[in-house]
């Protein structure tokens, strides 16, 4: 019982249980192309997604704020995606 006290608070905040935000993780990388905006890349991630929520998740996965996109730059995708 003790052990399962000990460990429900960590595992409940990593699966995003009792509120606490799921800890975004990167699977996958994206390399920024001529043209590229922040809303067409999230568009493409993630289709089914609202891309003003993808690109506030692109910000925290990269420590944003992303406030200008390079050719070349090199962007962490979250999992979902």
């Amino acid at each position: 019982m003790l052990l399962l006290a000990t460990l429900g608070g960590p595992i409940a905040r990593a699966v995003g249980i009792n509120g606490d935000p799921a800890v975004l993780v990167a699977s996958r990388t994206y390399v920024v192309r001529p043209g590229d905006t922040l809303w067409s890349i999230a568009s493409s991630v993630a289709p089914t997604r609202d891309p003003r929520r993808v690109i506030g998740e692109l910000d925290r996965l990269n420590q944003g704020p992303i406030d200008s996109l390079e050719p070349g730059q090199v962007l962490l995708i979250p999992s979902y995606a």
